[in-house]
């Protein structure tokens, strides 16, 4: 009785335990990585820049078994998200024991949503997405994580003329729900959601000659304005035309900075700057207008004398309060 009572309660604990260990629904698990070889045209007024990276899949054989799929069929779904493949190019090793592995090499156009408010001294989160066209997340579930074959990263080789590529680098994968079931009968109470895998690179502007190739223009264009302080009012012609000719020059830079950028609905350090040199390139306008108002109403040496005085004191202040406004700008961008 006692050997009977004791086998069948090893029996019981052993269905048990096996019960306890097989999982109830199997997913397709596949180990995926990453490694980004370059990067390029970086284009800030149309969201998108051109990328080069080696990825690659891992696929144990019972789940391929269990689904029926063909090995390379998953890699042929698997979308950049939130880009285009250019080129791509294949290789599958299917001689492994227990695992089917794959390489991909791909050349793709990423959209990216650029944040060019401290332009050009920005700094850029640049990002992939990976999510598969066809199984949602009770089907695959990207395994990202670092093993003792699979490494993903970034080349440190990677040189953009003008741009450093920060040693930041990640790669994650998160759930996303999708607002709708696109009409699926299936599912009609339930949204889709998929498992998405999100590779992260962190660059920033070199701190540089842009700035001065972008904004040397306007500024020469501001201090051109500030010499009409130096005319005498009797010259109403040229103390007009300085300052109304560096505002067109203004405005022509501001439209070329802006050929360079994004449309935003928020103030950018050019516009900024830009702004800032159309409001005192007026208030020279409307201080000479003031100052030739006086000249001609008294018409004497000893107010001739006030009159270049207020222009040199014009002068020194609208130039202070200038590159101090200036300065101001620039270091919050930098920091």
């Amino acid at each position: 009785m006692k050997k009977a009572f004791y086998f069948t309660l090893l029996a019981f604990l052993g269905s048990s335990f096996v019960q306890a260990k097989a999982p109830k629904d199997i997913t397709k698990s596949i180990t995926m990585g990453v490694y980004v070889t370059s990067i390029y045209d970086i284009n800030l007024e149309d969201n998108y820049y051109g990328v080069e990276f080696l990825m690659w899949f891992v696929y144990r054989k019972d789940y391929i078994k269990k689904y029926n799929l063909d090995p390379s069929r998953p890699v042929n779904l698997l979308d950049v998200y939130n880009g285009e493949i250019t080129q791509t190019v294949i290789k599958v090793d299917s001689t492994l024991i227990n695992d089917i592995y794959i390489l991909k090499k791909v050349t793709a156009k990423i959209r990216n949503d650029f944040n060019v408010t401290d332009f050009p001294f920005d700094k850029q989160v640049l990002k992939l997405r990976f999510e598969d066209a066809e199984n949602d997340l009770k089907q695959l579930v990207f395994n990202v994580d670092k093993t003792t074959y699979s490494t993903s990263g970034i080349d440190n080789n990677i040189r953009i003329n003008g741009i450093i590529v920060k040693s930041v680098f990640s790669f994650a994968h998160e759930p996303y729900e999708y607002k709708n079931n696109f009409g699926n009968p299936r599912n009609l109470k339930t949204k889709d959601v998929f498992d998405r895998a999100v590779v992260t690179v962190n660059i920033e502007r070199e701190i540089g000659f842009l700035f001065l190739k972008l904004f040397t223009g306007l500024y020469v264009s501001f201090f051109i304005a500030m010499l009409s302080f130096f005319v005498n009012p009797k010259d109403i012609s040229t103390r007009f035309s300085l300052p109304v000719g560096s505002l067109f020059a203004a405005v022509g830079n501001k439209y070329f900075v802006d050929g360079l950028l994004p449309r935003v609905n928020s103030m950018t350090l050019a516009d900024s700057i830009h702004s800032i040199t159309f409001l005192f390139i007026f208030f020279i306008i409307l201080f000479s207008v003031i100052n030739i108002y006086i000249f001609r109403k008294e018409q004497n040496v000893e107010k001739s004398q006030k009159i270049k005085d207020l222009d040199v004191k014009a002068f020194v202040i609208i130039s202070i309060l200038f590159i101090f406004i200036n300065v101001f700008l620039i270091l919050g961008a930098l920091f």
